[in-house]
């Protein structure tokens, strides 16, 4: 096994029809995943605990988010704050014409979520998020990768006058690759 304990990982695998006919384990996303099979992507940030596993993806396959309720921040400046990992494969053409993926390639391009800005798409959401808040634990992607609602299950509300009560909060992007992500509302 790879990770750290209830670190999380997602498997990924491809069928040949819709009929989930011979399927195929292309790779796995996670901690300490080996990139000698180009299926395989290993998030260096992902700690034990962090429960990186709600997932949504694009219609095409393209475009993944993952959850990780329980993420502490980058540089576990936060308690179980949570955050968004926001994750691309390399789009081919299938035999029809149709766009594609076989899930290769991930690429890790941003994460939201507290503190997080060192890649070029993440979102420093610090001001929003609270410690115990578990952003991240619900993920919705439109089919397009250009809205995302993520469920913050005990977010406090605004002004922190609910405890635990839960939230919704919805970002845009302005395309499908994750570019210029930002806060809509809660």
């Amino acid at each position: 096994t790879s990770g750290d304990a209830a670190s999380g990982s997602v498997y990924t695998v491809k069928f040949d029809d819709t009929n989930f006919t011979n399927p195929t384990h292309v790779g796995t996303i996670g901690k300490s995943y080996p990139s000698s099979n180009s299926g395989n992507l290993s998030i260096s940030t992902l700690e034990a605990g962090d429960r990186f596993s709600s997932l949504a993806l694009t219609d095409d396959g393209s475009r993944l988010v993952v959850g990780a309720q329980q993420d502490h921040g980058s540089g576990n400046s936060t308690t179980d704050t949570g955050a968004v990992y926001l994750i691309t494969f390399d789009q081919t053409t299938n035999s029809n014409g149709d766009p594609s993926t076989d899930f290769d390639n991930p690429t890790h391009v941003g994460t939201l979520g507290s503190g997080y800005t060192t890649l070029a798409k993440s979102l420093n959401l610090s001001s929003i998020l609270d410690d115990n808040d578990q952003f991240g634990g619900h993920v919705g992607l439109t089919k397009d990768g250009k809205i995302l609602a993520v469920g913050a299950q005990n977010d406090d509300g605004y002004e922190n006058v609910v405890a635990n009560g839960g939230a919704v909060h919805l970002f845009t992007f302005d395309d499908s690759d994750f570019t210029n992500a930002t806060y809509t509302a809660s």
